[in-house]
This record gives structure tokens, C-alpha cells and sequence, in this order.
């Protein structure tokens, strides 16, 4: 297979053979196969994740051909990166068929890093690469991370801190209509268990990837669904649905923050007089709903989790954690013993 590949290539040129030492041909009409190819794009870094020793390599070989090639073309990955990680993205976020078992995923981070210490290490090229390499291997971690978290509610603020990693991996190679479609399955998520504090909060991380621009506008979003806008008036719908989700979930604080950082934004950007009008109105309604709500403050404990046996987005951190009015520490412990059964006996 890899030789009916490197002869749809075209030879490298001495600049190339100089940097990545073990490609001869690369480009040419390899390229017709993968550019703007998904299927073939995925079929091949699920080669890469397999058992067979021979299988993985030629899907590495391949892939680091893919690799050179926009190297040689461009001086960066960006594409490539995009490509990759949307392939892994619905491979293993985004499917509900097969995806690898950790050890198999890990097959593909080990032979890729083994092509790239034959590069020659003084030349740009190297310390870029293996950046590039990183993030894109970021979301095969995360993806085994995840699959170690037990099934069941009790886990989900682990699978949403696993998922904010992969937010800010596509954040980081521009692909906001990934990053879209994953927040608002974090947000839907939410709202059917009546969580409306975490629904506003999975919010907040779309809301911070807009700027409050009046001139540049958006293409139509889906997921979740928003028409065809100024960035203003996306990130202004969005404020809005948390400061509802915020009031619905009784943290009338917080959606009193939402409101003022709308209203700060409507004096200093567009001095929409409706949007004003509105805010004051919303600032009013829950001032009155403080004012008048009986309020029992909660019972806060702060919590280290100390100890390799926690899971990464708990260990060696420390929580200030929100319990409930008069809950006692016997009872904190309780349900952190519950959670945590292996590691706190």
C-alpha cells in the first residue's frame, strides 16, 4: 500500500530531504486523495490507531507524508491541523461507532513522534512540527481520559472538564463550527437536567469566543441555532439566554453581572437605546426578586484532592465547594466518598 502511495508522489527536493531525512516523494497526486477528502482523511488515522504493528506504521508513514507536504508548500500545518483534528474530533466525539481502545489511540501519538526525532533538530521546522504535533495529540489524551470516567450523573462534571479541553484545542485551530456543535451539546445537555446554572455557564465559554463587533457578521449557526447576525447581536443573544438560564437557576447574582456587562457593552458600542431600555428593565426585575426572596446562604467547604490515584481534573487542585444550607462537613464527605469510593479508602 505505502509504495502504490509514494509513487503518486512527486521526489522531494534536497531543501526537504535535508530537514525530514526519510521522505523521498511526496505531494503530486497524493494530494487528489486527501484534499478535501474527509472519508479518506478518517479511514487513515484510524488505521493509525490499530493493533497490527505494520498496519500503524504505513498509516503514520502516510500521514507524516501529509505533513511534509504542506510543510514544503507553506512553512506551516495549519491546514493539515484542521484536517486532523476534525477527523479526530468526530471519531471520537462525534460517532456513535467504532472508535480505539486508549492503547490502540496512543499507537498513533508513538508513531508519529518516532518520525519526527529523525528530522534534523536545528532546523525550524522541527520545534514547529512537534508544537503542532502536541495539539493535535491533545484531543487523542483527552478522548482516553474520557473513556476512563465511569458511567453515571454523579461523573459529569469530569466528562464537561474533559470537554472544555477539546473546546480550547479547537479554539485553537480556528474551527468554530466544532466548537459550536460541542457547546451546545454541553448546553442541551444541561437544560434536560434542569441544570440551568451549568446550561449559562456552557454558554459563556461561546459567548467568550465573540468580540462586541457591530460590523462583522456571522454566517447562520445551527448548533445552537442563531440567524445570520452581527458578532454584536450573537454575542448579545447569548448574554441574554445566560442571564435567563442564571435567574432560572436562582443565581439572581450572577445574572445581575450578565446584565451589567450587556449594559456596559451597549453604552460603549452601539448606545442601542431598546437594548438599554431592556437591560434596566431585567436589572429591575431581579434587584425586586433579591429583595424580596428569602434568602438561605449555603454551607462552603474547601477540598483538595491530593494523591496520583484522582482522576486529572481533580487532583492536586483545590475546590472552594458549594454545599447546602447548614449541610455539615460529615456529609461533604459523605458524597465525596461516594464519588470517589477507590481513592479515599
Amino acid at each position: 500500500m505505502y509504495g502504490a502511495w509514494t509513487r503518486m508522489g512527486f521526489p522531494v527536493s534536497e531543501e526537504g530531504k535535508r530537514i525530514f531525512k526519510i521522505v523521498d516523494r511526496v505531494g503530486g497526486l497524493q494530494k487528489f486523495m486527501y484534499e478535501d477528502n474527509e472519508v479518506f482523511e478518517t479511514s487513515l488515522y484510524l488505521m493509525a490507531m490499530q493493533r497490527e504493528p505494520e498496519t500503524v506504521k504505513v498509516a503514520c508513514k502516510m500521514t507524516w507524508d501529509i505533513f511534509v507536504t504542506d510543510w514544503l508548500e507553506n512553512k506551516n500545518l495549519l491546514k493539515t491541523e484542521r484536517g486532523i483534528v476534525k477527523s479526530l474530533y468526530d471519531i471520537f466525539f462525534n460517532s456513535e461507532g467504532y472508535f480505539p481502545a486508549p492503547a490502540e489511540a496512543l499507537n498513533f501519538s508513538s508513531g508519529m513522534l518516532q518520525l519526527h526525532s529523525e528530522m534534523d533538530h536545528d532546523d525550524e521546522a522541527y520545534s514547529t512540527i512537534i508544537d503542532y504535533t502536541q495539539t493535535i495529540f491533545g484531543i487523542i489524551t483527552t478522548a482516553i481520559d474520557m473513556m476512563k470516567i465511569p458511567l453515571g450523573e454523579e461523573f459529569d462534571d469530569a466528562r464537561t472538564f474533559h470537554k472544555v479541553k477539546v473546546s480550547g484545542i479547537l479554539m485553537s485551530v480556528d474551527m468554530p463550527e466544532l466548537l459550536q456543535s460541542l457547546i451546545n451539546e454541553m448546553y442541551e445537555s444541561n437544560l434536560s437536567k434542569n441544570d440551568f446554572i451549568q446550561a449559562a455557564l456552557s454558554l459563556e465559554l461561546l459567548a467568550d469566543t465573540y468580540d462586541w463587533n457591530t460590523a462583522y457578521y456571522l454566517e447562520r449557526c445551527e448548533a445552537p441555532k442563531f440567524p445570520a447576525q452581527s458578532e454584536f447581536k450573537r454575542k448579545e443573544a447569548l448574554f441574554k439566554l445566560i442571564a435567563s438560564n442564571f435567574t432560572k437557576g436562582g443565581k439572581i447574582d450572577q445574572a445581575i453581572d450578565t446584565y451589567n456587562e450587556l449594559l456596559e457593552a451597549y453604552q460603549k458600542y452601539n448606545f442601542d437605546l431598546s437594548g438599554l431600555s431592556f437591560c434596566h428593565g431585567e436589572l429591575c426585575k431581579s434587584y425586586a426578586a433579591m429583595e424580596n426572596t428569602g434568602r438561605i446562604d449555603s454551607s462552603y467547604f474547601m477540598v483538595s484532592y491530593i494523591g496520583l490515584g484522582f482522576p486529572e481534573n481533580r487532583r492536586g487542585k483545590d475546590f472552594i465547594i458549594e454545599g447546602m444550607a447548614f449541610e455539615h462537613i460529615t456529609s461533604i464527605n459523605h458524597r465525596l466518598t461516594r464519588l470517589y469510593p477507590v481513592y479515599l479508602h
